[in-house]
């Protein structure tokens, strides 16, 4: 990118900074929860996900 488009990089900085935010670790109840819906490797970016999109404003 900062080859190509050099300029909107401080851009693109500011809104990966912005709108990537790391959530919670899942607990074994979540991780159970979405146990049928993934393959194992998968289960805890799954949980994490559906977490946070039922509660957004979670820590």
């Amino acid at each position: 990118m900062a080859a190509k488009l050099p300029a909107a990089l401080p851009y693109l900085r500011i809104l990966f900074d912005s709108a990537l935010v790391e959530g919670a670790a899942p607990t074994d109840d979540q991780l159970r929860a979405v146990a049928a819906y993934a393959d194992p490797k998968d289960q805890p970016i799954l949980a994490s996900a559906v977490v946070t999109i039922v509660n957004p404003f979670a820590d």
